[in-house]
């Protein structure tokens, strides 16, 4: 189905910079990738994306991204997708994954336009499962899931996910909008849906940058 098969596994590696490892869907897309013990910071994590970059068709399937950590950095485990994009990211899994002052942990943006125009088109994100997360978030907000509100997130799984504040005394809390998530064992409260009605008061006024 797709012309591009990558398979990468790092072994203890300590990567420092940017986005520590960016998967992007590229032509023909991107599909069975294994990145196993990572050790990342500072830099913005491990992403999947961007994905759909001036309104062009991407694609990433079949990623595990296992036993990695994050020290410092801006963002943990991330998917990220332009707005106007196409395409699809799923079959995503995040686990066993340690986070130590890390902005946002967990982070699915939807509709990342970066200040320009926001299109109507959005890559559609879905099967995307976190699993076994610890550590501490340098923000209030320690996941983040931010998803366009025609698309959508489609089975968003959170299992076994206990994230505090690496402020001491001070409490984290989640932001959803516009996504499907099924939470299990996550120390963290998260209210979300796919329509306007789920959503808490608050989060229909205001967007959290």
């Amino acid at each position: 189905m797709y012309d591009k098969l990558l398979f990468y596994v790092f072994l203890y590696s300590y990567i420092l910079g940017d986005d520590c490892i960016a998967i992007t869907g590229g032509r023909g897309g991107s599909s069975d990738i294994n990145i196993t013990r990572v050790a990342c910071g500072p830099g913005h994590g491990i992403s999947i994306g961007s994905l759909g970059k001036g309104d062009i068709d991407d694609t990433v399937v079949n990623v595990i991204v296992r036993s990695c950590s994050f020290r410092g950095t801006q963002n943990g485990a991330r998917i990220k997708t332009w707005h106007g994009g196409r395409g699809l990211a799923k079959n995503i899994l995040f686990e066993n994954i340690t986070v130590t002052d890390t902005k946002y942990p967990i982070i699915i943006n939807q509709h990342y336009s970066n200040g320009g125009h926001v299109k109507g088109n959005a890559v559609k994100v879905s099967d995307v499962t976190f699993r076994y997360i610890k550590g501490t978030s340098a923000s209030k907000i320690a996941i983040k899931v931010d998803c366009d509100e025609n698309q959508g997130c489609h089975n968003i799984v959170m299992e076994h996910i206990n994230i505090t504040s690496a402020k001491p005394g001070k409490k984290v809390r989640a932001y959803c909008k516009f996504a499907d998530v099924k939470a299990s064992s996550v120390n963290i409260d998260i209210k979300c849906g796919l329509y306007p009605q789920f959503l808490p008061y608050f989060l229909l006024f205001h967007k959290i940058i």
